[in-house]
């Protein structure tokens, strides 16, 4: 089962590399699903598909183990998307070596922590490329860290020109040809429209647990 893994992993990468070619940088997200071993392996392996980086190889939570499968690899790493506090990334930043953090704005501490965390960050030549799947409210966040940033890198987000997540602001920052705009309004670009997130209550998504085979 673990040759099988670890082969299927190299496939996929590869025909996303076939698909878009060379000019396109791929990033691979792991999320946390390798331990340290298979995620050495994997990396070492996948270094000849060139990626822009790898994401959280394995779980955070050891430092040490992040560190030592750092030290192992020779493609970039971002890691954080689940760390909070300047006092958490500065430690990753310094024993990992990473070449991207991946703060959450919703979770790293908010506005002022992440202007705290891209400085620990540009201070080791690290660049920011944080994590950002919530709302349109901290991707509009995320947009005005960008314009004053100077280590920001790249922004991910989901898709939201469809409900719910349209619907809990009143107008999301515009995208143009790939490129958020950065809005005119006052605060952070956007409108919260409590009225529309009414309508849609949270609800637990009710995962399973993954059990495995002894």
């Amino acid at each position: 089962r673990y040759p099988s893994f670890i082969k299927s992993c190299l496939e996929q990468l590869e025909a996303v590399r076939e698909t878009v070619g060379w000019d396109f940088d791929i990033g691979v997200e792991i999320h946390r699903n390798m331990i340290p071993a298979e995620a050495t392996v994997f990396i070492e392996a996948a270094a000849k598909y060139l990626p822009y980086y790898v994401e959280d190889p394995i779980a955070p939570d050891s430092l040490l183990a992040m560190a030592d499968v750092a030290r192992k690899i020779n493609v970039p790493l971002a890691v954080g998307e689940r760390n909070a506090g300047i006092w958490e990334f500065r430690e990753y930043a310094e024993l990992t070596r990473c070449h991207f953090l991946k703060p959450d704005v919703g979770t790293a501490g908010g506005i002022s922590q992440l202007i705290k965390i891209a400085a620990i960050a540009e201070a080791q030549h690290i660049r920011i490329a944080p994590h950002n799947f919530l709302s349109p409210v901290s991707t509009a966040a995320c947009v005005q860290l960008g314009i004053a940033i100077s280590n920001w890198d790249v922004l991910e987000s989901g898709p939201e020109e469809q409900p719910p997540r349209r619907a809990v602001v009143k107008s999301p920052v515009p995208v143009i040809d790939g490129y958020f705009m950065p809005p005119d309004a006052p605060g952070i670009g956007v409108e919260f429209d409590e009225d529309a997130a009414s309508l849609y209550p949270f609800e637990p998504m009710g995962t399973p647990v993954p059990i495995r085979d002894d």
